[in-house]
Protein backbone atom coordinates (compact mmCIF):
# COMPACT_ATOMS: atom_id res chain seq x y z
CA UNK A 1 0.00 0.00 0.00
CA UNK A 2 2.52 2.35 0.58
CA UNK A 3 4.34 1.91 -2.72
CA UNK A 4 1.47 2.73 -4.07
CA UNK A 5 0.83 5.88 -2.25
CA UNK A 6 3.55 7.61 -1.08
CA UNK A 7 3.80 10.21 -3.61
CA UNK A 8 -0.45 10.90 -2.99
CA UNK A 9 0.54 14.68 -1.25
CA UNK A 10 1.49 15.49 -4.74
CA UNK A 11 -2.45 16.29 -5.10
CA UNK A 12 -1.63 19.34 -3.77
CA UNK A 13 1.20 20.59 -5.64
CA UNK A 14 0.61 23.13 -8.47
CA UNK A 15 1.17 21.33 -12.09
CA UNK A 16 2.95 24.61 -12.77
CA UNK A 17 5.54 23.86 -10.53
CA UNK A 18 5.91 19.96 -11.31
CA UNK A 19 5.95 20.38 -14.31
CA UNK A 20 8.67 23.18 -14.77
CA UNK A 21 10.87 22.18 -17.64
CA UNK A 22 13.78 24.90 -15.89
CA UNK A 23 15.61 24.50 -12.27
CA UNK A 24 13.28 25.57 -9.39
CA UNK A 25 13.63 28.29 -7.45
CA UNK A 26 14.38 28.03 -3.43
CA UNK A 27 10.94 28.36 -2.54
CA UNK A 28 9.28 26.04 -5.43
CA UNK A 29 12.29 23.80 -4.20
CA UNK A 30 10.85 24.06 -0.47
CA UNK A 31 7.36 23.59 -2.26
CA UNK A 32 8.35 20.09 -3.05
CA UNK A 33 9.78 19.13 -0.71
CA UNK A 34 6.10 19.48 1.09
CA UNK A 35 4.24 16.30 -0.58
CA UNK A 36 5.28 13.47 2.09
CA UNK A 37 3.95 15.73 4.80
CA UNK A 38 0.95 16.78 2.60
CA UNK A 39 0.29 13.15 1.69
CA UNK A 40 0.32 11.96 5.34
CA UNK A 41 -2.45 14.71 5.72
CA UNK A 42 -4.71 13.47 2.63
CA UNK A 43 -4.11 9.66 4.29
CA UNK A 44 -5.51 10.89 7.35
CA UNK A 45 -8.43 12.43 6.35
CA UNK A 46 -9.32 9.43 4.15
CA UNK A 47 -8.95 6.36 7.34
CA UNK A 48 -8.53 3.41 6.91
CA UNK A 49 -4.58 3.34 6.47
CA UNK A 50 -2.64 1.38 8.22
CA UNK A 51 0.11 3.32 10.82
CA UNK A 52 2.98 1.90 9.15
CA UNK A 53 1.89 3.12 5.34
CA UNK A 54 1.38 6.70 7.20
CA UNK A 55 4.57 6.34 8.40
CA UNK A 56 6.47 5.32 4.95
CA UNK A 57 4.76 7.83 3.32
CA UNK A 58 5.80 10.88 5.51
CA UNK A 59 9.35 9.64 5.68
CA UNK A 60 10.62 8.14 2.12
CA UNK A 61 12.45 10.59 1.79
CA UNK A 62 14.94 10.79 4.60
CA UNK A 63 18.43 9.33 4.10
CA UNK A 64 20.44 7.35 6.07
CA UNK A 65 23.25 10.13 6.74
CA UNK A 66 20.08 12.33 7.75
CA UNK A 67 20.33 14.63 5.56
CA UNK A 68 16.71 13.84 4.51
CA UNK A 69 13.05 15.85 4.90
CA UNK A 70 11.16 16.28 6.53
CA UNK A 71 12.65 15.52 10.13
CA UNK A 72 16.41 14.53 9.27
CA UNK A 73 15.96 11.31 10.59
CA UNK A 74 19.33 9.12 10.54
CA UNK A 75 19.45 5.21 10.26
CA UNK A 76 17.65 3.73 13.03
CA UNK A 77 15.27 6.06 13.54
CA UNK A 78 13.98 5.12 9.80
CA UNK A 79 11.12 2.44 9.65
CA UNK A 80 12.22 -0.47 7.49
CA UNK A 81 8.78 0.16 5.26
CA UNK A 82 9.94 3.86 4.99
CA UNK A 83 13.79 2.55 3.69
CA UNK A 84 12.19 -0.16 1.27
CA UNK A 85 9.91 2.80 0.10
CA UNK A 86 12.85 5.07 -0.71
CA UNK A 87 14.40 2.54 -2.45
CA UNK A 88 11.86 1.94 -4.77
CA UNK A 89 11.00 5.42 -5.21
CA UNK A 90 14.39 6.36 -6.17
CA UNK A 91 14.30 3.74 -8.94
CA UNK A 92 11.20 4.70 -10.25
CA UNK A 93 12.58 8.30 -10.20
CA UNK A 94 15.98 7.77 -11.70
CA UNK A 95 14.15 5.67 -14.29
CA UNK A 96 11.31 7.70 -15.64
CA UNK A 97 11.57 10.95 -17.49
CA UNK A 98 10.19 14.17 -15.74
CA UNK A 99 10.17 17.81 -16.95
CA UNK A 100 13.50 18.38 -15.37
CA UNK A 101 15.45 15.03 -16.57
CA UNK A 102 15.43 12.48 -18.93
CA UNK A 103 14.51 8.53 -17.81
CA UNK A 104 18.67 6.69 -16.96
CA UNK A 105 18.53 3.62 -18.57
CA UNK A 106 17.42 0.27 -15.65
CA UNK A 107 21.20 -0.76 -15.34
CA UNK A 108 21.99 3.01 -15.02
CA UNK A 109 20.04 3.65 -12.32
CA UNK A 110 21.21 0.84 -10.05
CA UNK A 111 24.90 1.95 -10.75
CA UNK A 112 23.69 5.28 -9.82
CA UNK A 113 21.56 4.04 -6.56
CA UNK A 114 24.93 1.31 -5.79
CA UNK A 115 27.03 5.10 -5.41
CA UNK A 116 24.24 6.28 -3.05
CA UNK A 117 23.89 3.32 -0.88
CA UNK A 118 25.13 3.38 2.53
CA UNK A 119 24.42 7.75 2.61
CA UNK A 120 20.92 8.05 1.08
CA UNK A 121 19.65 4.57 1.09
CA UNK A 122 19.86 1.44 3.50
CA UNK A 123 22.26 -1.37 1.99
CA UNK A 124 20.54 -4.05 3.96
CA UNK A 125 17.21 -3.17 1.68
CA UNK A 126 19.40 -2.00 -0.91
CA UNK A 127 21.03 -5.33 -1.70
CA UNK A 128 17.91 -7.62 -1.63
CA UNK A 129 16.62 -4.91 -4.10
CA UNK A 130 19.29 -5.71 -6.78
CA UNK A 131 19.17 -9.21 -6.69
CA UNK A 132 14.89 -8.69 -7.25
CA UNK A 133 15.66 -6.62 -9.85
CA UNK A 134 18.95 -7.95 -11.58
CA UNK A 135 21.76 -5.77 -12.24
CA UNK A 136 20.97 -5.58 -15.71
CA UNK A 137 16.95 -4.96 -14.78
CA UNK A 138 14.09 -6.31 -16.98
CA UNK A 139 13.74 -3.85 -19.95
CA UNK A 140 17.37 -3.48 -20.27
CA UNK A 141 19.11 -3.62 -23.54
CA UNK A 142 21.83 -5.73 -23.47
CA UNK A 143 24.90 -6.87 -25.94
CA UNK A 144 25.85 -10.75 -26.10
CA UNK A 145 29.20 -11.83 -26.85
CA UNK A 146 27.82 -13.15 -30.24
CA UNK A 147 27.24 -9.15 -31.56
CA UNK A 148 24.11 -9.36 -30.90
CA UNK A 149 21.32 -7.14 -29.13
CA UNK A 150 18.62 -8.35 -26.87
CA UNK A 151 16.62 -7.20 -23.97
CA UNK A 152 15.99 -8.35 -20.96
CA UNK A 153 12.60 -10.08 -19.93
CA UNK A 154 13.06 -12.15 -16.94
CA UNK A 155 15.69 -12.53 -13.98
CA UNK A 156 17.15 -14.65 -11.71
CA UNK A 157 18.47 -13.79 -8.09
CA UNK A 158 21.07 -16.33 -8.76
CA UNK A 159 23.34 -15.51 -10.68
CA UNK A 160 22.50 -12.03 -11.57
CA UNK A 161 24.35 -11.69 -14.51
CA UNK A 162 22.72 -14.59 -16.39
CA UNK A 163 19.34 -13.11 -17.02
CA UNK A 164 16.27 -14.54 -19.85
CA UNK A 165 16.63 -12.27 -22.73
CA UNK A 166 15.14 -11.60 -26.29
CA UNK A 167 17.44 -11.42 -28.99
CA UNK A 168 16.26 -9.32 -31.94
CA UNK A 169 18.88 -7.54 -33.44
CA UNK A 170 22.54 -7.74 -35.15
CA UNK A 171 25.45 -6.07 -34.96
CA UNK A 172 27.02 -7.48 -37.94
CA UNK A 173 24.51 -7.21 -40.19
CA UNK A 174 22.93 -3.69 -38.77
CA UNK A 175 19.32 -5.34 -38.62
CA UNK A 176 16.62 -6.75 -37.13
CA UNK A 177 16.59 -10.66 -37.16
CA UNK A 178 13.96 -13.18 -35.93
CA UNK A 179 13.99 -12.85 -32.18
CA UNK A 180 15.03 -15.55 -29.85
CA UNK A 181 14.66 -16.37 -26.23
CA UNK A 182 17.48 -17.12 -24.22
CA UNK A 183 18.57 -18.22 -20.90
CA UNK A 184 22.09 -16.89 -20.62
CA UNK A 185 24.69 -18.44 -18.71
CA UNK A 186 26.16 -21.93 -18.13
CA UNK A 187 22.38 -23.25 -16.85
CA UNK A 188 21.20 -21.65 -20.21
CA UNK A 189 22.47 -21.26 -23.76
CA UNK A 190 26.17 -20.79 -22.23
CA UNK A 191 26.10 -17.11 -24.33
CA UNK A 192 27.25 -14.32 -22.30
CA UNK A 193 26.85 -10.59 -21.92
CA UNK A 194 29.71 -8.29 -23.48
CA UNK A 195 28.22 -5.01 -22.04
CA UNK A 196 25.01 -2.88 -21.17
CA UNK A 197 23.83 -0.68 -23.90
CA UNK A 198 21.92 2.58 -24.48
CA UNK A 199 18.94 2.13 -26.99
CA UNK A 200 19.58 5.88 -28.31
CA UNK A 201 23.21 4.45 -29.31
CA UNK A 202 21.98 1.93 -31.88
CA UNK A 203 18.36 4.16 -33.21
CA UNK A 204 16.32 2.49 -30.84
CA UNK A 205 14.26 5.47 -29.48
CA UNK A 206 11.69 3.04 -27.44
CA UNK A 207 12.62 0.01 -26.33
CA UNK A 208 9.19 -0.69 -25.69
CA UNK A 209 8.49 -0.94 -29.03
CA UNK A 210 10.22 -4.29 -28.84
CA UNK A 211 7.94 -5.61 -25.69
CA UNK A 212 5.03 -4.97 -27.29
CA UNK A 213 6.10 -7.43 -30.45
CA UNK A 214 6.96 -9.75 -27.52
CA UNK A 215 3.59 -9.50 -25.87
CA UNK A 216 1.92 -10.19 -29.01
CA UNK A 217 3.96 -13.34 -29.22
CA UNK A 218 3.45 -14.55 -25.71
CA UNK A 219 -0.02 -14.55 -25.71
CA UNK A 220 -0.23 -16.62 -28.90
CA UNK A 221 1.66 -19.28 -27.02
CA UNK A 222 3.83 -19.83 -29.68
CA UNK A 223 7.07 -20.41 -27.73
CA UNK A 224 8.70 -23.68 -27.91
CA UNK A 225 11.84 -24.32 -25.81
CA UNK A 226 14.90 -26.49 -26.74
CA UNK A 227 16.58 -27.55 -23.46
CA UNK A 228 19.27 -28.95 -25.84
CA UNK A 229 20.21 -24.93 -26.87
CA UNK A 230 18.35 -23.24 -23.77
CA UNK A 231 16.81 -20.98 -26.34
CA UNK A 232 12.96 -21.32 -28.27
CA UNK A 233 11.71 -19.24 -31.30
CA UNK A 234 9.56 -15.94 -31.09
CA UNK A 235 7.63 -15.81 -34.36
CA UNK A 236 5.49 -12.74 -34.16
CA UNK A 237 7.72 -9.87 -34.64
CA UNK A 238 8.06 -9.26 -38.61
CA UNK A 239 6.29 -6.21 -38.57
CA UNK A 240 8.48 -4.17 -35.99
CA UNK A 241 11.30 -5.96 -37.49
CA UNK A 242 10.05 -4.60 -40.68
CA UNK A 243 9.58 -1.25 -39.65
CA UNK A 244 12.93 -1.47 -37.65
CA UNK A 245 14.94 -2.17 -41.12
CA UNK A 246 13.10 0.42 -42.46
CA UNK A 247 14.12 3.19 -40.01
CA UNK A 248 17.80 2.20 -39.97
CA UNK A 249 17.97 2.34 -43.83
CA UNK A 250 16.60 6.01 -44.01
CA UNK A 251 18.48 7.63 -41.47
CA UNK A 252 22.35 7.27 -40.89
CA UNK A 253 22.99 6.41 -37.18
CA UNK A 254 26.64 7.78 -36.45
CA UNK A 255 26.99 6.44 -33.38
CA UNK A 256 25.67 3.26 -34.38
CA UNK A 257 28.89 2.81 -36.43
CA UNK A 258 31.37 4.46 -34.15
CA UNK A 259 30.20 1.24 -32.09
CA UNK A 260 30.35 -1.19 -34.66
CA UNK A 261 34.18 0.01 -35.52
CA UNK A 262 34.96 -0.42 -32.11
CA UNK A 263 33.69 -3.98 -31.63
CA UNK A 264 35.88 -7.29 -31.96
Amino acid sequence: MAGLLYDVGKVKILLDILNKPGALDPQEWTTMSLPSERGDEVLKRTGGICVTTFDAVLHHHEKMDGSGYPDRLKTDQITQLAKMTAVGDGYDAFTSTRPRKNAWQPTEAVCKMKDRAGGNFDEAIFKPFVKTVGICPVGSLVRVHSQRLAVVIDNDPQPLLEPTVTVCISLRSNSFVSPIGMKLGKGGSGARIAGCEHPQTHGLSRVDEIWSALNRDASSGSCAFSARTGTWPIRHCSTWGANFNRRFSDHRFHSWHLSLSGSA
